[in-house]
């Protein structure tokens, strides 16, 4: 059986999504099937991390900057809360449509 990107690579069970929000290149997962550790490759998470970033600086970091500068402290708090609502959606669909786990 080929495994899923967001899943066990041994028996196929899928990872609950809500560990995307905590997973690093060092979570270790026990699969609830078949009791391995796995962990995410590394490459993946640094992947992800780095398009969040830019994502962060080059949208966020012009705009909030000439919001600040104009005085408009209510509209760049605005944005920055939707920007991080953005990011941690953006950043959840990136986890679980590219990880890929392997086994410690």
């Amino acid at each position: 059986m080929k495994p899923k990107n967001f899943s066990c690579p041994k028996c196929g069970t899928g990872i609950p999504k809500r560990t995307t929000l905590f997973l690093t290149k060092f979570t270790r997962i026990q699969c609830k099937q078949c009791g391995i550790v796995i962990r995410p490759k590394k490459r993946t998470i640094s992947i992800v991390n780095y398009i969040n970033a830019g994502l962060v600086g080059g949208i966020f970091f012009p705009v909030g900057m000439y919001l600040i500068n104009r005085g408009n402290w209510v509209v760049t708090g605005l944005l920055f809360f939707a920007l991080l609502v953005f990011v941690i959606l953006v950043s959840s669909y990136l986890t679980i449509k590219f990880t890929k786990f392997i086994e410690n």
